[in-house]
């Protein structure tokens, strides 16, 4: 188990969170178990030196296989990110029966297991016993959170989206500034592979219960997936969604071992996708400074990067709503 603050199993170490609203992290996704383009990605990633690294499903392609597993959690390790990275499981890594439980289990075997970095606070598990599936925490001025959806978003389970509703309430009584959310399959899907919603206010795919949750949260700032092989950015507002009452971002970041699903992209889903991907991978910096964060996308052996956007929140006076399920 990670060294986490809420688990009776395990021995509490409070970590002072940052104080500062500048730092960075990394989003990506979609390794495939292809070792060789992924130590590319994250080789590259640790130039750049983010304090997190979030990675949004598909590490492996068949389940959690330790062949498949071995050289990607060491290229982790090579490139000094494994205890940065906060990962989440996709549909490839559930692809055989009982795979969840071998994810936690593989996670708490030396020498798989990780320190929390420096400034993550408050790790919280949606279940004490499983670390690594669904989980929030605190760094610098944001609420990350993290949730496995083994596939489309419509996977997200009711329990999962109670655990969302009460952390981001917990967030907002914190004085944080921004949340960001990441699990595998966009709220907002956006290519023909694994999307039947072709149109931009086609909101059907986006379940209607994760909606009234975001609605109640002015908090959100981003979401982060992968799944649909995409690098690119969404602007996420009534026009895209018609229950949709505030803004935010979608951000698909991914791939970063796999490869690229441009060729069945619906454009008008999108409001920027990067499409000279040929067979390379790619990632996504996110610069945060105060209420303002910069999404930068990378190309694999690219070193500068191919795109680049400030987003800036508009701060009010913080409104605390009463969650769907008072979390203990």
């Amino acid at each position: 188990m990670p060294t986490v603050t809420n688990s009776p199993a395990v021995t509490a170490t409070l970590i002072p969170p940052v104080n500062s609203g500048v730092f960075s992290f990394v989003s990506i996704g979609d390794a495939q178990a292809e070792s060789a383009n992924f130590a590319l990605t994250v080789n590259q990633i640790a130039t750049l030196h983010p304090n997190l690294l979030i990675f949004n499903g598909d590490m492996e392609n068949y389940g959690v296989v330790s062949t498949e597993m071995n050289p990607m959690i060491t290229a982790l390790k090579n490139a000094s990110l494994f205890n940065q990275t906060f990962l989440v499981r996709g549909n490839h890594d559930d692809h055989v029966s009982g795979s969840a439980a071998l994810w936690e289990t593989y996670f708490e075997v030396s020498p798989f297991i990780r320190i929390l970095p420096a400034g993550v606070s408050e790790y919280l598990s949606l279940n004490s016993s499983s670390d690594y599936l669904n989980y929030s925490f605190i760094y610098g001025n944001a609420m990350f959170i993290g949730q496995v959806v083994p596939g489309n978003v419509d996977l997200l389970t009711s329990t999962q989206i109670s655990f969302l509703d009460a952390r981001l309430t917990y967030a907002e009584s914190k004085g944080l500034i921004h949340a960001f959310i990441y699990f595998h399959g966009p709220l907002y899907c956006v290519e023909s592979t694994h999307c039947n919603c072709s149109t931009k206010a086609d909101g059907s795919c986006t379940p209607a219960a994760l909606v009234s949750v975001i609605n109640r949260h002015p908090i959100v700032s981003a979401t982060f997936h992968g799944h649909e092989h995409i690098l690119g950015w969404t602007h996420m507002d009534n026009s895209r969604v018609a229950g949709l009452t505030g803004r935010f971002e979608q951000f698909i970041t991914s791939p970063s071992g796999g490869w690229t699903y441009n060729s069945y992209l619906f454009p008008n889903r999108m409001d920027y996708t990067y499409m000279d991907m040929g067979i390379s991978q790619g990632f996504a910096t996110i610069s945060v400074n105060g209420n303002s964060f910069t999404f930068s996308i990378y190309k694999t052996g690219t070193t500068s990067p191919v795109w680049s956007k400030i987003f800036t929140k508009e701060i009010s006076a913080p409104t605390i709503s009463t969650p769907m399920v008072t979390m203990t």
